[in-house]
């Protein structure tokens, strides 16, 4: 148990094995967001403009790499993104020219079809109705939650990156066990090798997969460029 931070073998093997399958057991979301808070959440406001744009507009046409359209793209880059950076010259050059350009908008219109917010049918994304639903009627929480769902258990981690920096499959399926860690060892300030030492403990077998020679220091230095 103290290699899993006090929990179980059986609740280890719940958080690899069941997944989402066994969320309520391991945490609670709160609630009580509010639109005040959304600068804070860059997720939830990227989707709620996207689902919100959709449910305006209508449906819109998919580029034939099934992408949203560059005009939606550039609307949402002025209307979200770009006032996020303060530097005027910045702006210019991150300004882009498709989704995947906007890489934070490409993954929450993935984040959003996993979610059940948007879908892609016969060439065309659109808000569903759950998410038209939502979107009216201002419930941020419940949009928080299947968001939060989605990108924990639905989305792929690895979606768009190369094999250069693709991340170790055990990265996502522990990410139950990664706010059992945060939440016990870091809700005050902690050193960085102190969290890596602790999921080291608790995933030996890593040691191994990355196969690193020396000193712990090296280990931790490898493990978390990786």
């Amino acid at each position: 148990r103290e290699d899993f931070l006090g929990l179980s073998p059986e609740q280890m093997r719940a958080i690899l094995e069941e997944g989402e399958g066994c969320i309520e057991r391991f945490v609670e979301l709160q609630g009580g967001i509010d639109r005040s808070d959304l600068p804070a959440i860059p997720l939830l406001e990227d989707c709620l403009a996207l689902v919100g744009t959709l449910v305006e507009s209508g449906p819109v046409k998919a580029t034939a790499k099934g992408n949203l359209p560059r005009a939606l793209v550039l609307r949402l880059w002025e209307e979200v993104f770009a006032p996020r950076e303060p530097d005027e010259r910045v702006r210019g050059i991150l300004r882009p020219n498709n989704e995947e350009g906007l890489w934070p908008l490409w993954t929450a219109r993935a984040i959003a079809c996993e979610a059940g917010l948007v879908r892609l049918y016969d060439g065309k994304f659109s808000a569903t109705k759950k998410g038209e639903e939502l979107y009216r009627s201002g419930d941020l929480d419940a949009m928080y939650e299947l968001l939060f769902r989605a990108t924990a258990f639905r989305f792929d981690w690895n979606a768009g990156r190369d094999e250069v920096r693709a991340l170790h499959p055990l990265t996502q399926d522990s990410f139950l066990f990664n706010l059992q860690l945060f939440g016990r060892l870091a809700r005050d300030w902690r050193g960085e090798a102190e969290l890596h030492d602790a999921y080291l403990r608790a995933f030996p077998s890593l040691r191994e997969d990355f196969g690193v020679e020396g000193s712990a220091e090296d280990r931790r230095r490898m493990f978390m460029d990786s």
